[in-house]
């Protein structure tokens, strides 16, 4: 009787088996040579086999799919009633460790750890001999190759950046010569005087008339002097006088802005003076938010000592860096 398998033949008679392989190669197994035949029929996941073990223990092994289970199982009681003296050994499938089983041999060839794989394959005895010389030096050439393409494109990304770090250092250095030779060129400032002669850009102290410029604001100092009412529940304290300053602030930045008659501080003698509460129609309102290109005018009043000798109004142009300007009423 014959029985056809994966990766070849097998060909059974009373005192011998005879297995053919792939290639054409005939294999004759005599029964009086072996220790023991052990078998395991295909299950989904591990394919079917028979090993022919003689007493070196050495074996010879055929392996068949799932539609050759019936003839294997006939073939086995052929060969029991035929060589009753001899051992079969079934083995089930069922009874394996998950690393013995060939789908996780197949996990670790085609994508974990090949070298984990090769051995497993070879020490279970996955597959026959011939199919594992082939899987072997398959796998082997298709690591080399990765490793290989893998070297190519460390290569090919370090000299890419090599390239690239070059070109940095060729720019630094051209833009540094550039410095130098600007450095040696005579500099010409603008012009940054306004209409009033004052430059916004280095004075900080303003008189009536001048201007003051950011690139958000622009305050003009429009008018100052002292302040008298005939009300007399609202006359200065004793020693004291009121005075104005009056201003026209605009928005020149691209955002609201918020200010008012609260963001301007007097001091007389470098001494914190109080607003007044003064109620005038031409007072500028406390505070308000002007949108761009709109401004605010008004006079804000301040009570101050008599004889005060030095009258000033202080106005932070930056929160942050605290720089601040100042107007000069005495």
């Amino acid at each position: 009787m014959s029985i056809k398998g994966s990766a070849g033949e097998l060909f059974l008679g009373k005192q011998e088996a005879t297995i053919i392989t792939f290639w054409g190669n005939k294999i004759k197994i005599p029964y009086d040579n072996l220790k023991r035949i052990d078998y395991s029929y295909f299950k989904f996941g591990d394919g079917g086999y028979i090993d022919f073990v003689d007493f070196t223990n050495r074996s010879r092994r055929f392996e068949f799919a799932k539609k050759a289970n019936d003839p294997v199982s006939r073939a086995i009681t052929f060969m029991q009633e035929n060589n009753p003296e001899l051992d079969f050994v079934e083995h089930n499938p069922n009874d394996l460790k998950f690393y013995q089983k060939s789908w996780f041999i197949l996990l670790m060839l085609f994508f974990c750890c090949l070298p984990l794989g090769l051995f497993l394959m070879w020490y279970y005895k996955k597959n026959t001999k011939s199919v594992r010389i082939y899987l072997t030096v398959f796998f082997t050439i298709m690591w080399g190759l990765g490793i290989y393409v893998q070297y190519q494109n460390t290569v090919t990304a370090k000299s890419e950046f090599q390239q690239s770090y070059e070109n940095i250092m060729q720019s630094v250095y051209d833009e540094g010569n550039h410095v130098v030779e600007s450095v040696s060129e005579p500099t010409v400032y603008p012009d940054t005087s306004d209409e009033s002669g004052v430059d916004s850009g280095e004075v900080s102290e303003y008189n009536v008339g001048d201007v003051f410029e950011s690139n958000e604001i622009k305050i003009m100092f429009i008018d100052s002097g002292d302040y008298s009412t005939d009300n007399e529940f609202l006359q200065p304290a004793s020693g004291n006088k009121y005075i104005y300053a009056e201003f026209s602030v605009y928005n020149i930045g691209e955002s609201d802005y918020s200010v008012g008659s609260v963001s301007f501080d007097c001091y007389a003698d470098d001494t914190l003076c109080s607003q007044s509460i003064l109620t005038v129609d031409d007072a500028m309102s406390s505070i308000a938010t002007l949108s761009p290109d709109r401004n605010i005018k008004g006079k804000i009043y301040y009570e101050v000592p008599k004889d005060s000798n030095k009258i000033e109004i202080e106005f932070e142009t930056d929160f942050l860096s605290q720089d601040k300007v100042y107007f000069i009423i005495k």
